[in-house]
């Protein structure tokens, strides 16, 4: 999963280069963001403002949403908490583990990254979408890896509502 604006020593040079971009991609985008509003800001001008081609910006992202969606990553935060949990432990208290995860990832993502990062993923409808999306793909995921942990049905109520 990627981790914004960390680097991984054992990355290669491509790798670090990417990470770099997508920062000062993600960056651009953030200023453009808040100085002009989201719905305002063209994937032109955040390529003008990170200067680089659109071609690259293209290359990196696909839209808006997902510049703004970057510092979440992949969902499975709460999936990849679970697992971490003692195979004896009680479902209530993974499944509480795996959301106070939750919680420190978007904290992290949200607050290190940028300040206003979760007003503009919540006041704007596409990113919002996109951000309800990740929550019902979390979790589905939280809710597989609970199934594999407990050897429960694929269709067992009390995992479900859990």
């Amino acid at each position: 999963m990627f981790i914004p604006f960390r680097y991984n020593l054992l990355m290669g040079l491509r790798e670090r280069n990417a990470v770099r971009t997508r920062q000062v991609i993600f960056a651009a985008a953030m200023e453009l963001f808040v100085e002009h509003g989201y719905e305002e800001t063209t994937m032109e001008e955040i390529a003008q403002h990170a200067d680089i081609g659109s071609s690259t910006l293209y290359r990196y992202f696909l839209n808006k949403e997902s510049i703004a969606m970057e510092p979440l990553g992949a969902p499975g935060v709460m999936a990849a908490a679970a697992a971490r949990r003692p195979a004896d432990e009680d479902v209530a208290l993974v499944v509480g583990n795996a959301i106070m995860a939750l919680l420190e990832h978007q904290a992290k993502a949200s607050l290190e990254v940028h300040p206003r990062l979760k007003d503009i993923l919540t006041e704007n409808p596409k990113p919002f979408a996109l951000v309800l999306e990740w929550y019902r793909d979390e979790e589905r995921l939280l809710e597989q890896a609970l199934l594999k942990r407990t050897g429960a049905a694929p269709d067992d109520l009390h995992i479900a509502f859990t």
